[in-house]
Parts: C-alpha cells; structure tokens; sequence
C-alpha cells in the first residue's frame, strides 16, 4: 500500500508477517510510536520472515547474526539512511573482563568474581545480581564472539580514559582504581574497543563488522529509510504475528545520521 508523507512525498508501506519480532511489543509501541492492532483473516501480508528485528546498531545486527546463524531468515529495519543506528556513532566501548585473551596478553589479571564484585558495587542498591552475574559469566564468550565476527583489537592498553587512545584497546573505563571500588575488588582495565587513534565512532567498525559477517550469510534483508507503523498482534492469543513498515524516515533524522557517518 502507498501514501503521503508530509512533504507530500508518495511512501511504500507494506504488511510483513514474522514468526517472532526482534523486540519487545512494548518497546516497538515506545521506540516507533507503533501503536499494536489486532490482526484479522483479511490482513494481505506483502512479505514474510522468520524474525524481523527493528534497528541496525550492535544489538540488532548481534541479533541478526545469531539469529542467520541458526537459519532463521531475517529482516532489519532502519529508520537512517545508512546501518548502525546510534552505535555508529557511540564510542564503541565494550565492558568486558574475567581474563580475556586480551588482558592477558597484556598482563592484566582479572577473573568472574573481581569483576562480578565490581559491578555489584558500582551499580549500587538498584542493580539486578541475576542479570549482572549472567553478564559477568558470559563476558568471556561475548569477547570470543566479537573476535570471531571480525572485530579487531590491538594489543595495547591505554591509561588515559575518555579521552584518545592512539589505538590502544584496553583501558579502564570505570571507576575501578578509586575508593571504595578499589578496595571492594581487585582493579583491572576492562574497557575493550576497536583499534582508532579517536575514540567516538568507533562502534561503526564494530557494525560493519558485523554487518559483513551477516551479508556473508545471506537470506537477510537490510531495509534502509524504513520504520515500523504498525506491530500486529495474534487476534486470539495476542502474540506479534507481523508488522506494517513504511519508508517515511524523518527528514532531519536522516541528514544528521549521513552527515555524521562521512565525518
């Protein structure tokens, strides 16, 4: 189906139907303002997937990955002109430790429980441990996968923090050399980030990454300049059983995103 932006502009919109949708009803209705209908027999889907995943920064393109890895056939939506989302446009830091290859290699001893220790702390009384402690337990195989989709890191750390690295990798990025962190658990540098002599953007060498790895395996669709409308429900059960897209980006939106993206 066709319509008009409000440059008078005539838009695609089309109906996808999906098996299951790469967020969270509510966080669809909230990120997209698409508000979830009821979808009945006389809904004509324009197109199907196994997963539709809306946003195509680290999170998303993560999710796409696993996700083809598996064999689901995946569709990825983009509001922005070009892929990455915001994360291009982050520092591309990832909190990660208990002795990856990396702090070992540059002679940093750190283990789960330190980093487990530092983490209960820093987040205070409001930090949920379950979570925190799957985080920590998983943080060497979130390392290990992150290599293995071709992201690079150097093997050089860094003691400044927030600041250049001059393509250093390895930095602390917390408060984990003052009181009373230090005291509560052993410091150790666990701030991990692709190779640049600056640090914002760097996420954007993380995405292509990935991006990469995921047009290497194909069946996954990259739709550029479009949203979601629309999140359609199971009219029984109330499951998402598809989405309405248009390719109706905010104008603004996409100016600024391309314009950081050359820079």
């Amino acid at each position: 189906m066709t319509q008009r932006d409000e440059t008078g502009r005539t838009t695609r919109r089309d109906v996808v139907r999906a098996l299951t949708v790469g967020a969270g009803v509510g966080m669809l209705a909230s990120a997209a303002d698409a508000t979830p209908v009821r979808a009945d027999a006389s809904v004509h889907w324009d197109d199907t997937a196994d997963l539709v995943i809306v946003g195509s920064g680290a999170a998303g393109i993560s999710a796409a990955l696993e996700a083809r890895q598996h064999g689901l056939d995946v569709l990825v939506l983009e509001r922005f002109t070009i892929p990455g989302g915001s994360s291009s446009l982050s520092g591309g830091v990832c909190y990660l430790g208990g002795g990856t290859p990396l702090q070992r290699a540059l002679g940093f001893e750190d283990s789960e429980e330190e980093m487990l220790k530092y983490l209960l702390a820093a987040c205070g009384p409001r930090g949920l441990r379950d979570k925190i402690e799957v985080y920590c337990a998983g943080s060497l195989e979130h390392f290990d996968w992150l290599v293995k989709q071709g992201v690079a890191y150097a093997q050089r750390y860094s003691d400044e923090k927030e600041l250049s690295h001059a393509a250093a990798s390895l930095y602390y990025c917390g408060s984990e050399r003052v009181q009373p962190y230090s005291t509560i658990a052993r410091p150790a540098p666990r701030g991990h980030v692709p190779a640049a002599e600056n640090q914002t953007g760097r996420d954007a060498t993380v995405c292509t990454r990935e991006q990469k790895h995921v047009t290497r395996l194909g069946h996954l669709q990259l739709g550029l300049e479009q949203d979601v409308a629309r999140v359609l429900l199971h009219p029984l059960h109330g499951t998402v059983v598809g989405i309405v897209r248009q390719d109706t980006p905010p104008a603004g939106n996409r100016a600024k995103n391309a314009e950081a993206y050359e820079h």
